[in-house]
């Protein structure tokens, strides 16, 4: 993620630098100068808009079988 574009963290009106790229630079720049088959970066403003509730969460849980990026997700969520 490494920071936000245009909200911070708590809907801040500043963006927000991530946490581990601010304290550690050299190992980021490590990370992302790597030779990835694929690398995905996304900001961490644009995980705002991906909560699911009830029936939405019910619906996304029926792909669970079907796409590995659901796994991912519900990996994700249970680490944090």
């Amino acid at each position: 993620m490494a920071g936000s574009i245009y909200r911070g963290y708590d809907n801040s009106s500043q963006p927000s630098k991530e946490y581990n790229v601010a304290v550690d630079i050299p190992a980021a720049q490590i990370v992302f100068n790597a030779s990835w088959a694929y690398f995905g970066l996304a900001p961490l403003d644009s995980t705002n808009f991906m909560q699911f509730y009830g029936s939405e969460w019910q619906t996304f849980l029926t792909f669970l079988n079907q796409n590995k990026h659901v796994q991912l997700v519900i990996d994700s969520y249970t680490v944090w």
